[in-house]
């Protein structure tokens, strides 16, 4: 262990960075793993959908109400207005508490119609801007700690919330008439007690809410983009509120607990995705992107072997977090853990679109996958039930990654090279082999020999790739 410490100390920055970026993913989808464990045997299955589609709502509230300003363009305006940073930061921490403002009075003036069209009470709708603007100034304060390297207090807040925040929302839930509006209060006052300082302290060294420069310079570049944030939340949410629009809140609670299990990994892939981004810029701009071809193959092939795993333990995963009533849920993991393969490989796609300001193209291809996902969950919910929109999803990530591959493989022609950045064979054979295997495990469920043999074998395998993995990783982060 101390072998492995000392090698921590002495790596890149970059790599410390990842590490602990990683370490705080890990310490939030556990808490998550453990609050799922808890209140799904706190609250009944329809209950549990209620919230579930209470959160998927906000996820797509959250686009309007803030822009998505902590997004892209706020790190871009960390580097871009460097030598002017703190003003920066608190112009545009001040632009958006001034769009959450505004729009809560929208909300209070038209609330009794607000309310009837969503099915939230008053309350819980204000609680939604409370945790919308104090997560906005926690992805801020995020944000800026990443740019500087200094992800040691990302690790420490995320520590501390994590063990709090289930502690509040288990008080919440227990102690109030309505489980979900006493679940939805729990995560609202965390958020304000632990994220909201982050405002103070930014207002305090900045000294400037309103810039007019930067605010128009924020809303000029994100508002062209809201087609895009919504699309790939679409992409991530409308299956739950059709299924409880469509079905019923039990399903929509039956199926967002295998969508949580099933994303739990993601951690990895975004851990992966964020040492990997400044990796490949750099590729990019030396054209040198052949490069990047074996990186993405053995990061495809990592990830697929991660979320095997996942899916060979559906089963007792969703036995151990949740009670009997949800065990319809493990025939949903497989299509939504093999969705975030090609979640991941989208990554990898789209940088050369990010990098040469392709953003109109960007927000097409999620239109495309947006929309497609909303017209095939309408047609196969009502003909198969809530179990088609897993698959459905599947399929519009699919089809998402493969029109990013296609407009990557453009972009690269038109600025860099004629050949390819990947070979489309290997991705199939990769893609191929990922999927056989990993519905070869779903049919299996009934076989626990089986699936742990094949497990262990895949456990080999990444054994056996463990050094041309880190030598890769190294590679990558001293170039």
């Amino acid at each position: 262990m101390a072998l492995y410490l000392d090698k921590i100390k002495k790596a890149p920055i970059q790599v410390k960075a990842s590490f602990l970026f990683f370490a705080g993913l890990a310490i939030q989808k556990v808490s998550t793993a453990l609050s799922l464990m808890l209140f799904t045997r706190l609250m009944q299955s329809d209950q549990y959908g209620h919230y579930s589609i209470f959160n998927s709502w906000l996820s797509i509230w959250r686009i309007f109400i803030t822009l998505c300003l902590s997004a892209g363009i706020y790190m871009q305006g960390l580097v871009k207005f460097e030598d002017d940073r703190k003003k920066f930061e608190s112009s545009i921490q001040g632009l958006s508490f001034f769009l959450c403002t505004i729009w809560l009075f929208i909300y209070v003036v038209f609330r009794k119609y607000i309310n009837l069209f969503f099915g939230f009470s008053t309350f819980q709708m204000i609680m939604a801007f409370g945790i919308i603007w104090s997560s906005a100034t926690f992805d801020f304060w995020s944000a800026s700690e990443r740019v500087e390297y200094r992800c040691k207090r990302i690790l420490v807040l995320s520590l501390i919330v994590a063990l709090v925040k289930p502690l509040i929302c288990y008080f919440g839930i227990v102690y109030s008439s309505d489980k979900v509006t006493g679940w939805i209060l729990g995560i609202a006052v965390t958020d304000l007690i632990f994220f909201s300082w982050s405002f103070i302290s930014v207002m305090s060294k900045g000294g400037v809410f309103f810039d007019k420069s930067y605010w128009i310079y924020a809303v000029t570049f994100s508002i062209p983009l809201i087609p895009h944030y919504l699309s790939q939340t679409v992409l991530n949410s409308a299956d739950r509120i059709m299924i409880g629009r469509m079905v019923g809140d039990s399903e929509a609670g039956i199926y967002n607990l295998s969508y949580s299990i099933a994303m739990m990994l993601t951690m990895i892939s975004k851990a992966i995705v964020s040492m990997l981004n400044p990796w490949i810029y750099k590729k990019i701009k030396a054209k040198r992107v052949n490069d990047i071809e074996n990186v993405g193959y053995l990061s495809l092939c990592g990830m697929a072997m991660v979320n095997l795993l996942l899916i060979a333990l559906a089963p007792e995963i969703v036995s151990i977090i949740a009670p009997p009533d949800y065990y319809e849920a493990v025939w949903i993991v497989p299509p939504i853990a093999i969705s975030s393969f090609f979640m991941f490989s989208y990554d990898l796609f789209s940088e050369f679109a990010f990098y040469y300001n392709k953003t109109i193209r960007i927000m097409f291809a999620s239109i495309i996958g947006a929309v497609l996902n909303i017209i095939l969950n309408l047609i196969f919910i009502r003909i198969w039930g809530y179990f088609a929109a897993a698959y459905t999803t599947l399929l519009c990530f699919m089809i998402y990654a493969i029109i990013h591959y296609l407009l990557m493989n453009k972009i690269s022609k038109q600025y860099i090279q004629e050949k390819p950045v990947y070979d489309w064979r290997k991705l199939i054979i990769i893609s191929a082999m990922f999927m056989a295997l990993g519905f070869g495990y779903m049919y299996s469920y009934g076989n626990m020999a089986a699936r742990l043999g094949i497990s262990m074998l895949l456990i080999v395998i990444l054994g056996l790739g463990r050094k041309k993995l880190m030598s890769l990783i190294r590679s990558t982060m001293n170039e």
